[in-house]
């Protein structure tokens, strides 16, 4: 007791101190923040870059009629579509892994995390869910730009007045996206507690034919649940290919390239700003 008194400072602590404190704890979060958007990118970008190639695919066979091809563009459309559901099973329980431990590394804890994901089960499902309602309005948003110059009362704009006008819009859009992204992220981290810090408890076991009796319980119990787990997550990963029809659908109508595709504003990042190159050149 006494060493580890001596080592307690003996001035107080100066005031000014706690900027040098804040600005370490911004740079920290901001770090961290990098990371898991870095992390979380690596594992989607696989899918999200084959839905660019299959919309590149499907427009190139219709304008140059290659209809022998026809099948390449759907084909990798539903598989990265496909791929996308698989991979966001695993993605949210990692992301607040890694929140949790404050290591990037810990994104890969593959052996861990396969097991929490298992276990969260139905939970699972919620979480999808949820990411697929509160993504809705804003693919809505993106869409949105698509109907306003239906009647034609934006044709007597100026490009200045345009760009001013898209600027405000896609900041507007990024402030519903953040509480959606927080939300999302929020339930996401609750059930990822519940997982972590659940211990399994072992079946109670008895004397002589008791015994048997609880085994061959626990044994129809075990495939019950795992039958039942099974189908919560092949339900949540249906849900979550859901959320990628979303983004094939928003691009339909309003096509931003590029972060269109690679940047999922609920899943990556609450951050959309798309102003066309005519309207930047002008």
């Amino acid at each position: 007791m006494s060493r580890l008194l001596g080592k307690l400072p003996t001035k107080p602590i100066d005031s000014q101190n706690w900027s040098i404190r804040f600005l370490r704890r911004v740079w920290n979060d901001l770090r961290q923040g990098f990371a898991v958007v870095a992390n979380v990118l690596g594992l989607t970008l696989p899918a999200t870059a084959l839905w660019y190639l299959a919309w590149l695919l499907g427009w190139n066979v219709s304008f140059f009629k290659g209809y022998e091809q026809s099948h390449l563009g759907a084909s990798i459309g539903f598989a990265s579509i496909a791929l996308f559901g698989l991979v966001m099973l695993y993605v949210p329980i990692a992301v607040c892994h890694q929140a949790a431990t404050g290591r990037w590394k810990a994104f890969w804890d593959i052996s861990l995390l396969r097991r929490l994901v298992w276990r969260a089960g139905w939970r699972h499902l919620t979480v999808a869910s949820l990411f697929l309602l509160l993504s809705s309005p804003v693919m809505i948003g993106r869409i949105a730009p698509y109907f306003f110059n239906q009647d034609g009362s934006l044709d007597e704009l100026s490009n200045e007045q345009l760009f001013d006008m898209a600027r405000q819009y896609f900041l507007a859009l990024s402030i519903v996206a953040l509480p959606a992204y927080w939300l999302a992220w929020r339930l996401a981290a609750g059930i990822y507690r519940q997982q972590i810090l659940a211990v399994p408890q072992a079946p109670e076991n008895d004397y002589g034919d008791q015994q048997v009796v609880v085994a061959t319980a626990t044994t129809r119990r075990s495939w019950i649940g795992t039958l039942s787990t099974a189908a919560a997550l092949a339900v949540a990963g249906t849900v979550w290919m859901l959320a990628a029809v979303q983004v094939f659908v928003a691009q339909f109508f309003n096509y931003v390239p590029g972060q269109g595709w690679l940047v999922h504003p609920v899943v990556v990042m609450p951050w959309l700003r798309y102003l066309p190159p005519w309207l930047l050149e002008n």
